[in-house]
């Protein structure tokens, strides 16, 4: 490139950003950087209260009554895309009356994913327990909750498959 070729470019380049960066007075807006999980930071679950917790033994999971929780958890993989523990989960088995019924324990495994910020914080975001007895009553085998700073949430309920009646005129 040829010292006045150079020249030139340099001076259109100044008066580009002159133009562009004082116009309406106002400077050249940019925008920010996508956030990004920094390896220092600690990776946590929100408890119901809103408190965050690394590696937690224990997470209530029914936040409105304390019912149903983890219990006896062990991590394995904690900080990772995903992380699964083994442990405890303990129902409410609300029989005769949520008030009067007693608790259920079921072996389960847990899966925490969805690596994401929450605040200063990284996070997850979902959380599935699959009981390795059975399934659990009200919620099958397998229990999914979103997690966020106010704590976790039930994703998914399966929902009882009702028969439909096939009425006399529609099965002419």
């Amino acid at each position: 490139m040829s010292a006045s070729t150079r020249v030139r470019l340099t001076c259109l380049l100044a008066a580009a950003t002159v133009l562009v960066g004082g116009c309406g007075g106002q400077a050249l807006q940019t925008s920010k950087p996508p956030k990004t999980i920094s390896p220092t930071q600690s990776t946590v679950i929100f408890d119901c209260g809103g408190s965050a917790h690394v590696e937690p033994a224990e997470l209530v999971l029914a936040c409105a009554d304390a019912g149903d929780e983890l219990a006896h958890l062990h991590w394995h993989g904690w900080g990772d895309a995903s992380a699964t523990a083994t442990g405890s989960l303990i129902v409410q088995t609300c029989v005769p009356s949520c008030v009067a019924g007693r608790t259920k324990t079921y072996p389960v495994k847990v899966t925490v994913r969805g690596l994401g910020l929450e605040g200063a914080h990284a996070a997850y975001r979902q959380l599935e327990a699959t009981s390795h007895r059975g399934a659990v009553p009200g919620f099958g085998r397998r229990l999914r909750y979103s997690l966020s700073a106010t704590g976790p949430a039930i994703a998914s309920v399966p929902q009882p498959i009702t028969p439909t009646p096939v009425s006399s005129a529609a099965a002419q």
